[in-house]
């Protein structure tokens, strides 16, 4: 067994010679947590709609899978050609960053892959068949429709996140979320974050619902192993509790096993109601830290936690 490993050379350092991947690692490793858009790249209809898109200047970064982040910037706003559609079936193109490292003839480009017409048509599989050992980053989908001659704005879809920066998390529920007549937690489709092992943060997370002021809601935390939490609520308070909907709630310290009720509004859940989790959180093992949710008493109508609900953290310590 060794007691020691070399580690990669730092690019700084005079009279060593480094590779391309030790440079991504040092430069850009440091600064981006996530591959995603930085910036432009978010296509739309060409000005007269026809079989083409229009992608804006702007740049992604993409992972070329060794602690490292490729950046791929596009200086000029330009068109890029959609294939004919089927005439029969529908089906789903992709706009992806592509990646594939041969050097000095690497290649690095936006590009348009075909999907395959069906009844129930999927995105084309990544990597490129053309490309397996390419590094790609899928920014946009595209809705082919059967017998099409024109695609507009309405059929473009960016599915690519934005690059996060190390540091700060952020995530928004995109789609509404709903359970009816269940008091068992579940975790939310949306409103978790990926924490580094051994680190504090401190987080904020804006939630959106509904639910009955006969039924009520309560909410807590799934965390990684050895984490532990401290944190408030501020809602309108569920049964039994101090009201906070006046505006002064209770700040009841709470930790990682906590499951602090939520106030319901009226016999519906069409009122959105809001509430405010905040506090700080040691990661212990690292991992992922999920927002649970459920009805307190069960009721056929169901508890919602909206879009638009939000959840993000920065890195403290």
């Amino acid at each position: 067994m060794a007691t020691a490993v070399t580690c990669r050379a730092p690019a700084w350092v005079d009279g060593v010679q480094i590779s391309g991947a030790e440079m991504r690692a040092a430069v850009f490793y440091g600064i981006w947590q996530t591959p995603g858009l930085v910036r432009g790249l978010r296509a739309t209809q060409i000005p007269t709609p026809g079989m083409a898109i229009r992608v804006p200047a702007g740049q992604c970064v993409i992972s070329d899978g060794q602690n490292g982040f490729i950046p791929l910037e596009l200086a000029a706003t330009t068109d890029l050609d959609i294939d004919p559609a089927s005439l029969t079936n529908p089906r789903i193109d992709s706009l992806i960053g592509e990646f594939v490292d041969g050097g000095a003839g690497s290649i690095r480009r936006l590009r348009i892959i075909t999907g395959t017409p069906a009844g129930s048509p999927s995105e084309p599989a990544l990597p490129p068949a053309d490309q397996p050992t390419a590094r790609w980053l899928r920014i946009a989908n595209i809705a082919v429709g059967a017998g099409v001659s024109s695609i507009l704005t309405s059929n473009i879809s960016t599915v690519a996140d934005n690059a996060r920066h190390h540091g700060h998390l952020f995530i928004r529920k995109s789609s509404n979320q709903s359970l009816p007549s269940s008091t068992t937690m579940q975790n939310d489709s949306a409103l978790r974050l990926t924490i580094e092992p051994q680190t504090r943060y401190r987080f904020h997370l804006m939630l959106a619902y509904g639910v009955r002021s006969d039924t009520d809601g309560k909410v807590k935390f799934a965390v990684p192993a050895n984490a532990t939490m401290d944190w408030v609520i501020s809602s309108k308070a569920g049964a039994g509790q101090a009201d906070g909907n006046s505006g002064t709630p209770a700040w009841d310290l709470l930790d990682q096993g906590s499951e602090p009720r939520i106030g319901g509004w009226t016999t519906n859940n069409t009122s959105k109601m809001g509430a405010i989790l905040q506090g700080s959180i040691w990661s212990g093992d690292g991992g992922d830290v999920i927002l649970q949710w459920a009805q307190d008493t069960s009721n056929a109508t169901p508890m919602i936690v909206y879009a638009g609900s939000t959840f993000e953290a920065w890195r403290a310590a």
